[in-house]
């Protein structure tokens, strides 16, 4: 009975092992299009140094913090078009993920780019692939289960993250290639359109249904001559339930809101690369 105790319990530790991960703080990434025409540069979400303090302190001690300590600056993505002269902002794109993607590719017209994994947590959730697109204006993002040839446990696990990829890259401005890799390192590479949003197995051409999540892109300071804002002013709205109107600012209005408010991106009328948050 001691031994067949003893056998049951070091199966469970051996098969419940992962391999042990760290993860750096995240910078800013760089991407060019294969033909060097285009540059996707990604900025992850900037948190202030007493943020976290801040969220996991009482309400009475949330008092002494400044707004400041209070608000975080999203994710976000900025499309350059790169010539002779250096480079020119095409459009500028809040990003899905939480604090940043792991991996970008962007396309040689620039119209399309896509986002691999949430830092901290690849193979997880639902931005596994996020498709940004710039005609229509909105977003496509899948779960690793939706796109996956394989099983998802039959990758290779950490602590943190499943590690399925074995590259990325645009083959046409419509297409991109995802190669997928298992524990037995078997490879299996599959085409997204991310026009149709067909998705297809290399290959035997196949078709593999996938569902769509559409979600209308949060674009931020497009470039236009026209100026869109002239002031800047306001309602006040009062609620009895203000945790339900933060969450109705948030999926009506894309607005981040906690006990101070809201942050709005401002730029410089003399130096328009200056970026401020009000």
């Amino acid at each position: 009975m001691k031994r067949a105790l003893v056998f049951i319990i070091m199966a469970f530790v051996v098969c419940n092992f992962a391999l042990a991960d760290s993860w750096m703080p995240p910078t800013i990434q760089k991407y060019y299009s294969n033909n060097g025409k285009y540059l996707l540069e990604i900025v992850p979400s900037i948190l202030p140094d007493k943020y976290w303090q801040w969220q996991n302190a009482s309400e009475e001690e949330k008092k002494i913090y400044l707004a400041e300590d209070t608000i975080r600056v999203p994710c976000y993505a900025v499309i350059y078009e790169v010539n002779e002269m250096g480079t020119k902002q095409v459009w500028k794109q809040k990003l899905l993920n939480e604090i940043s993607p792991v991996d970008a590719i962007i396309a040689d017209d620039g119209e399309t780019f896509v986002t691999f994994d949430d830092w901290h947590g690849m193979g997880y959730g639902n931005n596994v692939m996020v498709v940004y697109q710039y005609f229509f204006g909105r977003t496509r993002r899948y779960s690793l289960k939706e796109i996956s040839p394989f099983p998802t446990d039959s990758y290779l696990e950490s602590v943190s993250s499943i590690w399925w990829s074995c590259g990325k890259k645009y083959i046409e401005d419509n297409l991109i290639e995802i190669c997928f890799q298992d524990t037995n390192e078997t490879q299996i590479k599959r085409i997204y359109n991310v026009i149709s949003h067909k998705l297809y197995d290399k290959t035997d051409g196949g078709i593999i249904e996938v569902p769509i999540h559409y979600e209308i892109m949060d674009m931020i300071n497009q470039q236009n001559n026209e100026p869109k804002v002239t002031g800047i002013g306001g309602i006040f709205f009062k609620s009895e339930d203000t945790e339900k109107l933060r969450q109705w600012y948030a999926s009506n209005l894309g607005l981040e809101v906690n006990e101070y408010g809201s942050t709005f991106e401002t730029r410089n009328a003399n130096n328009p690369n200056e970026i401020n948050y009000l």
